[in-house]
């Protein structure tokens, strides 16, 4: 399944906007934790539209999304498992 969902969300935002492997691990730290990213992939939309398909293809495919924005983590909020998909905000026009 997890390769399936990769290539989904390689279909919506492209390769270069979908970070696996020791690219995820290394690029995402919740703030304070020094804690590597384990999600499976983290997804970078640009686009509410992406967002929404991004969204709508966990939905179809009972996969867990955990939303990486500012960081801050002061709630754990953004801790991940090898399961999950990381959706940041980085991408994204404030």
């Amino acid at each position: 399944m997890s390769k399936d969902i990769v290539s989904i969300m390689i279909g919506i935002v492209g390769k270069a906007d979908v970070l696996t492997g020791s690219a995820a691990s290394e690029r995402v730290s919740p703030w304070e934790t020094h804690q590597p990213c384990h999600a499976m992939a983290i997804v970078r939309p640009s686009t509410t539209e992406q967002v929404a398909a991004i969204m709508q293809a966990c939905h179809e495919n009972d996969q867990s999304v955990v939303p990486y924005g500012g960081l801050t983590n002061l709630v754990q909020g953004c801790k991940t498992t090898p399961d999950d998909i990381a959706l940041s905000f980085e991408k994204m026009n404030t």
